[in-house]
């Protein structure tokens, strides 16, 4: 920190550290690695996020401490970090050297990582709809997703002993990114402000949304507070015929959508790349 500098000044400095050499990377290796400025620039926003500084603004910038019109690239939650990675990339690669792996350190990062909208009723019958991204089959008829107790779907399930899986598609991103930025304890009645349409699931007490092609259908198991794990048993899939080929569901009509957690992106999936339980056969 330079003397006299208010954490709003250092933010704007390191703001523009970041603009630069992003745009420097961008440009090629040659200038970041020849430019005695830009390398003072890139040695400064290196020790900025690594020495605690870019912590301390990103919380006062969570807490509402910095003004809302100030520009901030720099403390999104993975700017800094993937642009440091993307440089020692870079200057493998111009090197004529070979990449290494570098350590992420203990990230919740998989991939691919799915795009779960949690369908539920409150105590009033209104449904109630959340985007969770860790989850997946824990058994052949079982159903695994991390839920803090805090969330709205979390009481709604832990009342109506059922809630519903829809994934989320490419037509949806808008709407499946909205029930996962706004609370329902906040916002009760967020499904009006997606358009989505409710049913009543017919196996399970919880709601299916029309828009949604794929749902699963579940009834509560267990839910583990401590773990925030909840268990759903799935009673029935049900799936919209426009999503189906010959019976079965056809990726290149569903366009399921897959979370990047490190790019904060949405991506559609549906390319085949192979045929499973058969093409390692040609490896025996």
């Amino acid at each position: 920190m330079q003397p006299n500098e208010t954490r709003i000044d250092r933010v704007i400095r390191m703001e523009l550290y970041f603009d630069t050499i992003s745009r420097a990377v961008q440009s090629g290796m040659g200038l970041l690695l020849s430019d005695p400025l830009l390398q003072a620039m890139l040695d400064a926003l290196t020790a900025y996020y690594e020495n605690g500084q870019w912590q301390a603004d990103y919380e006062a910038d969570e807490q509402g401490e910095l003004p809302s019109e100030l520009k901030r690239g720099v403390l999104s939650q993975d700017g800094v970090y993937n642009l440091l990675f993307e440089i020692e990339h870079r200057k493998a690669i111009y090197r004529g050297g070979t990449m290494r792996r570098k350590n992420m350190g203990a990230k919740a990062i998989l991939y691919p990582m799915p795009v779960l909208i949690i369908g539920s009723y409150d105590e009033n019958g209104i449904p109630n709809a959340m985007n969770a991204a860790w989850g997946g089959i824990s058994e052949k008829t079982q159903i695994s997703i991390c839920v803090s107790e805090d969330h709205k779907t979390m009481s709604n399930i832990l009342a109506r002993k059922a809630f519903t899986v829809s994934i989320a598609n490419a037509e949806n991103v808008v709407a499946a990114d909205y029930v996962g930025v706004v609370s329902g304890n906040k916002e009760p009645d967020k499904i009006a402000k997606t358009g989505w349409t409710t049913v009543k699931s017919d196996n399970v007490d919880a709601p299916l949304f029309e828009e949604l092609p794929l749902a699963l259908e579940c009834k509560l198991i267990c839910y583990d507070e401590a773990t925030c794990r909840l268990v759903g048993e799935i009673v029935n899939v049900c799936a919209d015929e426009r999503i189906l080929t010959d019976g079965k569901v056809d990726l290149s009509k569903f366009r399921p959508i897959t979370y990047d957690p490190v790019n904060h992106d949405y991506l559609a999936l549906g390319e085949k790349v192979g045929k499973a339980f058969s093409d390692g056969l040609k490896l025996k």
